[in-house]
């Protein structure tokens, strides 16, 4: 078998995985992840044929593992293992001290033999909202771009702006954020996917009794009023607002983390940005 680099040709197998598994990935999400690195994403291929594939994000001292998923046909014959010590080895020698991904509960025991250990549930929400937003709230322009992904950085500890750039020229009117005396507080970045908006990353840097004007506002700016987005168990303040918006948790993946766990960040992260790229 044969491992290499994603190209934009993979995509459509890339999205018929992702389709079996039930996730509501689309097209943008892989091809970000090629331009971001020819090497953030692999295929592997059997005879010519592919039978699975990974992701992996680095940003330096932090790493993200996703996309983990091996054909139907194929499993069970230790391929994803296989691709798993692959990705590791792959972020540790670009600089990784600390990987982190979210896993389905049916495959702890794959990631736990190979030395991840839990930090807490990363919990899915979802839900109409359909309150119109009570302060200001406003699209991000190009001029906040800059000032967006430093906030990000400090919210997250790694360099997402080309995933946060790709994201906003897709999607500009989905992007909105907050100012207080010209200083932008919060931001959060929606894109459509079939059936609701997908709301990543949700970033609040001052905590106020608007931040949910964020969401509203996403919402009041869609045809599509019905929100999803994922939650860090560990941020209290977002479970406790998204679920004041009337949205409800209908699953959940486990965040976890292989290395240095001091340098996971949470509280700042109202939404996280995917599971594949953190």
């Amino acid at each position: 078998m044969k491992l290499r680099p994603m190209i934009t040709e993979d995509i459509d197998f890339a999205l018929d995985l992702t389709k079996t598994e039930g996730w509501s990935d689309i097209k943008s999400d892989f091809s970000s992840l090629i331009s971001y690195n020819p090497s953030a994403a692999f295929v592997l291929e059997k005879q010519g044929n592919p039978v699975g594939m990974i992701s992996v994000a680095s940003y330096g001292q932090i790493g993200f593992i996703g996309s983990l998923i091996v054909s139907q046909t194929m499993r069970n014959r230790g391929i994803g293992e296989h691709l798993l010590k692959f990705a590791i080895e792959h972020l540790k020698s670009h600089g990784a001290s600390c990987i982190m991904l979210d896993a389905v509960p049916d495959a702890l025991s794959l990631y736990s033999k190979n030395g991840f250990s839990p930090v807490c549930k990363s919990l899915r929400f979802s839900g109409l909202v359909l309150d119109q937003p009570k302060s200001d709230v406003r699209q991000i322009t190009e001029d906040d771009l800059s000032s967006i992904f430093q906030m990000d950085r400090i919210a997250f500890g790694g360099d997402r702006s080309h995933f946060l750039k790709a994201k906003w020229k897709q999607n500009m009117e989905l992007c909105v954020c907050t100012k207080e005396d010209a200083v932008i507080t919060s931001f959060a970045m929606g894109s459509p996917r079939e059936g609701h908006v997908r709301v990543a990353p949700w970033i609040v840097m001052q905590e106020d009794k608007f931040n949910g004007d964020l969401l509203r506002k996403i919402a009041a700016t869609s045809t599509e009023k019905n929100l999803a987005l994922g939650v860090l168990e560990t941020n209290t303040n977002s479970v406790a607002l998204v679920t004041s918006l009337g949205l409800s948790q209908y699953s959940f993946s486990v965040r976890l983390v292989l290395g240095d766990a001091s340098m996971i960040k949470g509280e700042s992260q109202y939404a996280i940005g995917s599971p594949a790229k953190g």
